[in-house]
Parts: structure tokens; C-alpha cells; sequence
């Protein structure tokens, strides 16, 4: 796909949708490690920018899990000729020292 396909997009399709992402958020962060035992629950903010001229979106976030500061960072777009969302994410708590990746079909 090319120019106009994003440009359309951006204007009225996928990336506006997440362009409407953009700004201050606070929720719930909760972690299961087996089905049906909730293992952490806390107050999780965060802040999403939209980048690139509306390619992607940066969502940066701090709480905390098992009583320690947890921070965040992570990458979402939606690669419009695959037709999915893509994310690359990395925190202080669940990654390790690694990245990780995401991607999930538009028609799910």
C-alpha cells in the first residue's frame, strides 16, 4: 500500500482510531499467573504520543508489581498491507533485559 492508502487511514481509518489513543491515562493493572488467581493489582499511569506523523503510537507507563516500581515503553502500529497490529514493548518488570513483540490481526 502506498501514500494514499495511509493518508486515508490517518484521516478516517485504523491510525486515526489510534491517534484518538493520544494522551494522559490511569487504570488498573492486574496479573494473573494461572486462570482465576489474580496475583497483583495496582495503579498503573501512563502517557501515549502519537509519532511519525501518525505511523505509531508511544505509550510510556510506570506503577508498581509485588510492591516495586514498574516502568515501560512500548511501541503500536498497524502495518496497513498485512492488515495487523504490530507492538514491541520493554519494562523494568516482566521483560527481563529483552524486547518483546506483538502482532494481532485486524479482522480478530
Amino acid at each position: 500500500m502506498g501514500r494514499k492508502e495511509f493518508e486515508a487511514s490517518l484521516a478516517h481509518g485504523v491510525h486515526a482510531q489510534l491517534a484518538r489513543m493520544a494522551g494522559q491515562w490511569e487504570g488498573r493493572f492486574r496479573l494473573w499467573f494461572e486462570p482465576g488467581t489474580l496475583a497483583e493489582e495496582s495503579v498503573q499511569r501512563g502517557g501515549i504520543r502519537v509519532l511519525l506523523g501518525g505511523r505509531v503510537l508511544l505509550h510510556e507507563y510506570t506503577g508498581s508489581c509485588a510492591g516495586e516500581p514498574m516502568e515501560g515503553v512500548a511501541l503500536i502500529a498497524h502495518h496497513l498491507d498485512e492488515r495487523r497490529y504490530e507492538s514491541a514493548w520493554a519494562e523494568s518488570f516482566g521483560s527481563g533485559t529483552s524486547i518483546m513483540f506483538s502482532t494481532g490481526d485486524t479482522n480478530t
